[in-house]
């Protein structure tokens, strides 16, 4: 998507960013979601799209910028799917690496397409705090 960017006239830095927002968003309302119970892994869309509507509507305290039913179901759906890939802290950082990026390509003179791949990188390095302590021999 990256290297489209560049050469697509009709694609952007800020609409890759915001697409990797919305995939990280979509990926850690997934798994707060299953975590909790309230939804469990389907692979079928029309069962999925049943366990959304049965939510109740006061499920994220009337937010309703943050309310599953407002998400668009089959993005919400393969999240699910995706989910126990990751732990809620690793996504939780990358949202916040692209939030930050985001606010570094409104504010600051460096080159979009530098700022996306420093956040990719960082996004799929390792955090050393988060890694599990080696043993000691």
């Amino acid at each position: 998507m990256l290297f489209r960017s560049q050469s697509d006239k009709q694609r952007s830095e800020i609409g890759v960013l915001y697409g990797l927002i919305s995939k990280v968003r979509s990926l850690l309302l997934a798994k707060e979601l299953l975590a909790a119970g309230h939804i469990k892994p389907s692979r079928d869309l029309r069962a999925f799209q049943l366990q959304l509507s049965g939510l109740p509507a006061d499920l994220f305290g009337g937010d309703r910028k943050i309310a599953a039913l407002d998400l668009k179901p089959y993005p919400l759906f393969r999240a699910t799917q995706q989910a126990d890939k990751y732990q809620s802290a690793e996504l939780v950082r990358a949202m916040d690496l692209l939030l930050d990026t985001n606010f570094k390509l409104v504010s600051s003179g460096i080159p979009e397409d530098i700022l996306l791949q420093q956040v990719l990188t960082k996004i799929i390095s390792r955090d050393p705090a988060a890694a599990p302590a080696k043993k000691p021999r």
